[in-house]
């Protein structure tokens, strides 16, 4: 099994190029979409694990994984507090490292309970694009597992959904949205 890098895929920004097998892992099932119990246990380990886990505002651009990266460039952009989508892309694309931590990974996406690593965003589109001609497709997708059955629509193309930068605005407004539906007692 190939091992994750700790830096942005070779291929960023989105090489268009032929792309090799993918490096399949099953890492078992991943929530579809985020729910009010994902919303609730994001924000306990966004706030109760060390402060070290999430990065500052002045130090956002240290931050050499693009998940990480973009997921801290949305709670600062959308109002969202420090480190949730952080814990939430950790959670949902992470993948063990040779060091033992988890990190999330751009290509990922979750078949059936099959969690996915692609070398590549062409190889990761391959197979989405596959299993959405297929039909009766749910694929969560990239860095927040954005989830194609609920939420494509969201996206002008289905090649929008890996895209890091669009992927974690969806996931955040996403989040927002689910916040003023089901604020109760919750504050964010």
């Amino acid at each position: 099994m190939k091992h994750m890098l700790l830096t942005n895929p070779p291929d960023h920004p989105f090489d268009h190029s032929v792309a090799p097998a993918p490096a399949k892992t099953i890492v078992g099932a991943k929530i579809a979409a985020i729910t009010p119990a994902a919303i609730t246990l994001a924000g306990f380990l966004a706030f109760q694990m060390p402060q070290a886990l999430a990065a500052t505002a002045d130090d956002a651009p240290s931050i050499d994984n693009i998940c990480l990266a973009e997921a801290r460039r949305a709670e600062i952009q959308h109002g969202i507090p420090e480190g949730l989508m952080q814990s939430i892309t950790r959670v949902e694309s992470g993948r063990k490292t040779v060091t033992g931590e988890y990190m999330p990974w751009t290509w990922t996406l979750n078949d059936s309970g099959e969690g996915l690593f692609f070398d590549t965003r062409q190889a990761a589109f391959d197979y989405l694009q596959a299993a959405v001609d297929a039909g009766d497709h749910s694929v969560d997708v990239g860095c927040m597992q954005v989830n194609t059955k609920w939420h494509m629509d969201g996206f002008f193309e289905l090649a929008d959904m890996l895209d890091p930068v669009q992927n974690a605005d969806y996931a955040a407004s996403f989040l927002l949205d689910l916040f003023a539906a089901h604020k109760a007692g919750m504050a964010l």
